[in-house]
């Protein structure tokens, strides 16, 4: 009977030791598990991190080239606007309406004429201080697109860090 008890003994030790490894290398398979996730998700912050410093780096200068050409443009104004040229083709108050109307997006109804100034009369606007406002307008336009263009890529690379 002890030889019997002996070999049940030993066979339950054997069943538990077994047990026991089985757990232990399972714990090491879930840590396992854990640390190559915990690398895969630096590896996408670092990846995400580097798209943004190169979308910023690039944005900055794409904004600084937009203002440098307006500024440039905006310095010919007076040498190709002369006031000769404000003097001799004056701006009627209808057009400086309905450029006011468009820029603020309203209808021309709701932007009245000067006092006692009919639409065909002559505006106080020149022609120099107009191209000043579209020149301004069209630089911050450029500006706000490349923005947008900058924003969409940036989008679009941050979307595929997660692939591996």
């Amino acid at each position: 009977m002890n030889g019997f008890f002996v070999s049940v003994s030993l066979i339950a030790l054997t069943a538990a030791g077994a047990g026991w490894l089985g757990y232990e290398f399972r714990a090491g398979q879930d840590a396992k598990a854990t640390l190559h996730q915990a690398a895969r998700t630096v590896g996408v912050i670092e990846r995400a991190d580097q798209i943004t410093q190169a979308a910023a780096i690039s944005a900055e200068a794409g904004h600084d080239h937009i203002v440098t050409l307006t500024r440039t443009i905006t310095k010919e104004i007076p040498s190709v606007l002369t006031p000769r040229v404000d003097r001799d083709f004056p701006l009627s108050v209808g057009f400086v309406r309905l450029h006011d109307a468009g820029a603020l997006g309203l209808d021309l109804s709701a932007v009245p004429a000067p006092a006692g100034q009919s639409d065909d009369a002559a505006s106080a606007v020149t022609s120099g201080a107009l191209a000043q406002v579209i020149t301004a307008n069209y630089g911050a336009c450029r500006d706000d697109q490349a923005r947008l263009t900058e924003l969409q890529g940036w989008l679009t690379q941050q979307e595929h860090t997660h692939e591996p």
